[in-house]
């Protein structure tokens, strides 16, 4: 339990500085006399300052995944992913340096927590092609990575500006244009089931 708590007083604390400082202002020092322990303990509980950045993603995209998975599903397609991009833009306004951690743009494998997140994308779209609801043309793998890139960008310009007034017009603006390309209403299931 001692070891718990402690693991979890350094996540914390290494959440904060993240949180005040950036991934590159924040020193290992700062992070272990915050947490109350000496350097030691925390090389012990993560190797080095990657590992910890490592800890602090993978408890960020735990916290983000349960956040998630409360959202339950109502059935309607078009409902659930607006709730799911909602959600998902609220967790990067919430945690701009943790969330540039996991999702980080540009060249490099991305982190184990954003390919989790692209393959729980990509079972849900499955699911969606299944039931007809993607529209002619639109495979599962082009609507995750459509969607994927659409957040990312939404998500950037967000961080990038986290006090602009604009931002949630700018986020249901792109996240309604993008389900509209890629989902049939339900007047086009209905009516015209191979369009």
């Amino acid at each position: 339990m001692v070891q718990r708590d402690t693991r979890r007083r350094l996540l914390d604390a290494a959440a904060a500085v993240l949180a005040e400082q950036g991934v590159e202002a924040a020193s290992t020092r700062e992070i272990y006399e915050r947490a109350g322990v000496k350097a030691p303990t925390l090389y012990h509980h993560f190797g080095d300052k990657r590992g910890l950045m490592d800890a602090v993603v993978s408890d960020a995209f735990d916290r983000y995944v349960a956040e998630k998975r409360r959202l339950r599903l109502t059935g309607e397609p078009f409902v659930d992913l607006r709730r799911g991009w909602d959600a998902h833009v609220a967790f990067a306004r919430d945690n701009p340096v943790v969330y540039q951690l996991m999702f980080s743009a540009g060249g490099g494998r991305p982190s184990a927590a954003a390919q989790e997140s692209l393959r729980l994308l990509r079972e849900g779209f499955d699911r969606l092609a299944a039931d007809g609801a993607l529209r002619a043309r639109v495979s599962p793998e082009l609507a995750t990575r459509s969607l994927s890139a659409a957040l990312q960008g939404v998500t950037a310009a967000i961080c990038r500006e986290p006090t602009n007034p604009a931002n949630a017009r700018l986020s249901s603006t792109v996240r309604d244009a993008v389900i509209h390309a890629l989902l049939r209403t339900d007047a086009e299931r209905h009516l015209r089931p191979d369009s």
